[in-house]
């Protein structure tokens, strides 16, 4: 007993996933606040990843966007919607704007397949059913996420069609005139 040659030498186990022995490498501070997103963008993906499983199989992209190129319901709202996009201000103003703009109201929605469905909208968001009920909605948009795809579709020049852009005087202006 006690001598070198009765103990079990270990050999170096460099990466091996076996060792119960492994060193873990520890990031550096600046590293690590690189690569991870802020507070505001874990809660905005954690959001739209809850929205897009619980709706992946009703609402398409394609219905979202035929129920914001409606408008707000509002008489000439949907203009109102596309000159505050124009202006260039930061998020935050736009979500308000939209809260603002749509108000709290709804109605029966036509969808690009003929399907007849409903929107719903409130200060919590957006909500759109093609099955849902005023209880249980499809899928309910935050404000947030509203915003993010309105300016996409407004950046994509994909808000207004042909039909709506006509009437438009000046893009920058503060006058649009609403179709005849």
């Amino acid at each position: 007993m006690g001598r070198n040659d009765e103990q079990h030498p270990q050999s170096s186990g460099g990466s091996d996933t076996d060792r119960t022995d492994l060193q873990v490498s520890v990031a550096k501070e600046d590293e690590v606040r690189v690569n991870l997103p802020t507070v505001d963008e874990q809660i905005e993906m954690i959001a739209e990843a809850e929205d897009e499983n619980a709706s992946a199989f009703t609402i398409s992209k394609e219905d979202i966007d035929s129920v914001l190129q409606k408008g707000s319901g509002v008489a000439d709202g949907k203009y109102r919607i596309y000159r505050q996009f124009q202006k260039g201000e930061d998020r935050q103003k736009n979500i308000e704007f939209l809260k603002n703009e749509y108000g709290t109201g709804g109605g029966t929605h036509i969808f690009p397949d003929g399907f007849s469905g409903h929107s719903w909208h409130d200060s919590k968001g957006l909500a759109i059913d093609r099955n849902g009920t005023y209880t249980n909605h499809d899928l309910v948009l935050k404000w947030s996420q509203v915003e993010k795809r309105l300016r996409e579709m407004i950046k994509d020049n994909r808000y207004l069609n042909p039909k709506e852009k006509r009437p438009l005087c000046r893009l920058s202006g503060e006058h649009v005139s609403s179709p005849i």
